[in-house]
């Protein structure tokens, strides 16, 4: 009852006193934009500038008329100017993930050296990682604390085997909530474009699962509620969203997690015709202690232009997430959460 009463006194302050409890309760909320910018170099990709500096604009756009997404998740943010998207957005909170230098040397069983052992040099396997993750997060809130790590060294397949794959997540002060929201994102190894066949792809991508595991189990609580948004490469296909949710004894894969934009892109689907198989990407999200998650819009931010192209191989959407009290709580650490 304390922690009810608490977020709601935090939400009338936020409103003002004479604010209804309905009104209240919804403007505890954060809008949260996840996109593939496709930020690469030629000759892996033409006309990158031209278009990033587009998505730039578009979201300059889109802060004077008041509707920019609080935060923004992006990937494959290689280039110079991919990553400045956000500040020259206008983002004034912006934190950055692993860099080549960061994935660690780490094998779990000699299955994983089995793994290394038949790696392909000609598809990139063998060169080291010459290129960053990819990976920025912005908020127009402050960021409290941030961590980062890029995916063991051997913990992937084919040409994406050439960047620091990796993980980022930001704890963000959001008015109106007593705890930091953590909202992460990620890259995950992708399937039939890695140049590899899909069980080396499956086995790599099921290593960084459990990379991820261990990232959330250090740098989550219960307490806080939990945004993951990104690039799985999971979607629509069984066997991967089976590894990503799977059970391993009493290690629980990221179970912990629920839906978070798989039923609004259904419902977005039906609405506009648009293939939900073609969006590529996913919202997940996680109760707090103290807090409640709820995905309540579903908006595409970026998608087809007017001229019938894209900006990106990837469609940019955002997802507006409902934040209420929490009953009954839940244990105070996320590894209990996740070993019950």
């Amino acid at each position: 009852m304390r922690v009810l009463i608490s977020l709601l006194t935090l939400c009338a302050l936020f409103l003002g006193a004479g604010a209804p409890a309905s009104a209240q309760e919804e403007t505890c909320t954060l809008s949260v934009l996840t996109y593939n910018v496709k930020g690469l170099w030629w000759p892996l990709a033409s006309g990158r500038a031209g278009a990033l500096d587009r998505i730039t604009q578009q979201l300059i756009a889109q802060r004077k008329a008041g509707i920019a997404p609080d935060v923004i998740v992006l990937q494959e943010a290689f280039r110079q100017d991919a990553k400045d998207i956000a500040k020259r957005a206008g983002y004034a909170h912006i934190v950055y993930g692993p860099t080549s230098a960061d994935a660690p040397a780490h094998i779990r069983s000699q299955a994983d050296q089995d793994f290394i052992d038949a790696r392909q040099f000609l598809k990139g396997e063998e060169q080291g990682k010459l290129i960053g993750s990819g990976l920025v997060i912005a908020s127009r809130y402050p960021i409290a604390r941030h961590a980062k790590a890029a995916f063991p060294r051997h913990a992937c397949a084919g040409y994406d085997c050439l960047a620091a794959k990796g993980v980022l997540l930001a704890h963000i002060t959001v008015p109106g909530l007593d705890v930091p929201i953590a909202v992460a994102t990620t890259h995950l190894n992708s399937r039939v474009a890695s140049g590899v066949s899909v069980e080396r792809a499956n086995y790599a991508f099921a290593w960084q699962v459990d990379a991820l595991d261990a990232f959330f189990r250090r740098h989550v609580t219960a307490d806080s509620p939990l945004i993951f948004a990104g690039d799985f490469n999971a979607a629509p296909f069984p066997k991967r969203k089976s590894i990503l949710f799977q059970q391993r004894g009493r290690r629980s894969g990221l179970a912990f997690l629920k839906a978070g934009s798989d039923a609004l892109i259904e419902q977005a689907s039906a609405a506009t015709l648009l293939d939900a198989n073609k969006v590529k990407d996913r919202h997940y999200m996680k109760d707090g202690r103290r807090a409640h998650v709820t995905a309540s819009a579903y908006r595409i931010s970026f998608g087809k232009e007017p001229s019938g192209g894209m900006l990106s191989d990837h469609i940019g959407y955002e997802v507006t997430y409902r934040f209420t009290p929490a009953q009954p709580p839940v244990p105070g650490n996320l590894v209990a959460v996740l070993d019950q």
